[in-house]
């Protein structure tokens, strides 16, 4: 099913956990009641990573920790998600792959 153009905008959300960040998505169509919408969700989370240890000398190899949820939070049901966070490694960019999400949080 097409949706359009969808736009996303920052938005406030009450009872939203802090730090958060929320958007609000407007679909290019409607949804008739009934109607599944797929949406993908990109971002960039500069803060997420903290170097593993602290400090390093130059000829170690600079670990790094990931602290962040893998789902995207949503107030409706979602029926599954999939995460991929991408690593940059020794100049050439590999991923792991996150798990499926069976709720919204």
């Amino acid at each position: 099913m097409g949706l359009g153009c969808s736009q996303a905008v920052p938005t406030e959300a009450v009872g939203a956990p802090s730090g958060v960040v929320c958007h609000s998505v407007k679909l290019g169509a409607p949804l008739a009641a009934g109607d599944v919408a797929s949406l993908s969700v990109i971002a960039v989370l500069a803060k997420a990573q903290t170097p593993f240890p602290a400090e390093i000398t130059q000829t170690d190899q600079q670990l790094m920790t990931y602290t962040d949820n893998v789902y995207v939070m949503s107030p409706y049901a979602v029926s599954a998600q999939t995460t991929e966070v991408g690593l940059l490694v020794r100049g050439k960019g590999e991923h792991a792959a996150g798990g499926d999400g069976e709720d919204g949080c």
